[in-house]
């Protein structure tokens, strides 16, 4: 069971991790906000104002000559983002448990692996949204409008209110701030990419995620602080254990306890010698 301990939770982390959430909560808004504003696209037709049944102008709410490229971005931008969120938070989670660092080592290369992409990836379809949003342009007259490719958002925030004034009520919600507001969510969801991108490195190099197998086993080898200490604290308690005496039967009497006797001395030829019996 994966049990979090504040005692692992540095600025690091903590920033890496609120990073990875407030992308997830920017890229699902994208998806759901891209997928709202297409609902206005129905397969209806509206009679154009002051016209007759007799010139058959109609103006349809799903035209077929839509540039969908920008909506594909923006689903593209928010699905990538929130791959990528996920994955960072997973492994930020799993160090923020204690799992080991070696263990999540290929979770942590794929973690800035997918963040990176989807920065480069977010950054360019921001690029390429606005530019093309900014390319549209509408013709004179309606009857133009078969020859001209409209993106989604300009369709419904200016090409359609210019045929009818109150086009939500047509669409049954403001489907125009709903497309405005997924386009510069898309601004956010770039630079919290930069952001999480550049945690996620620093995080990755500082547990040694770009190390070698045989670096891992250098390591590995190494006595860790923890084992140096408790080497230490055993000897200290082994300094600090009394001696055992050997018992009594077994003991060696120390020479200084024992006596030595000199031999008697005689006298021969007035020359004092020792002699033995």
């Amino acid at each position: 069971m994966c049990i979090p301990s504040f005692s692992r939770l540095t600025p690091l982390t903590y920033g890496t991790f609120l990073a990875a959430i407030l992308l997830i909560g920017l890229s699902g808004a994208e998806v759901a906000l891209t997928a709202q504003y297409l609902h206005a696209f129905r397969h209806f037709e509206v009679q154009y104002p002051g016209s007759s049944l007799a010139e058959w102008a109609f103006v349809k709410m799903d035209p077929s000559n839509l540039d969908t490229g920008p909506t594909s971005a923006k689903f593209t931008v928010g699905t990538c983002g929130l791959v990528a969120a996920l994955l960072a938070t997973l492994w930020i989670v799993l160090l923020w448990c204690g799992v080991g660092e070696i263990k999540v080592r290929k979770l942590a290369i794929m973690s800035c692996i997918a963040t990176i992409a989807n920065t480069v990836g977010s950054v360019a379809f921001l690029t390429y949204v606005f530019v093309r949003e900014g390319q549209n342009k509408l013709p004179e007259y309606f009857m133009q409008w078969k020859e001209t490719t409209f993106t989604a958002e300009y369709y419904i925030c200016e090409a359609f209110p210019t045929v009818f004034e109150d086009p939500n009520r047509l669409y049954g919600f403001p489907a125009c701030g709903t497309a405005l507001a997924a386009k510069f969510i898309l601004i956010g969801i770039s630079c919290l990419s930069v952001v999480l991108a550049g945690l996620v490195v620093m995080k990755a190099q500082k547990t040694g995620a770009f190390r070698s197998k045989d670096q891992w086993r250098d390591l590995e080898a190494r006595p860790t602080l923890p084992a140096m200490r408790n080497t230490r604290q055993s000897a200290h308690r082994d300094r600090r254990r009394p001696r055992q005496l050997l018992p009594t039967s077994t003991r060696i009497p120390h020479p200084g306890n024992a006596r030595i006797q000199e031999p008697p001395h005689i006298k021969i030829g007035g020359v004092c010698a020792p002699r033995y019996t």
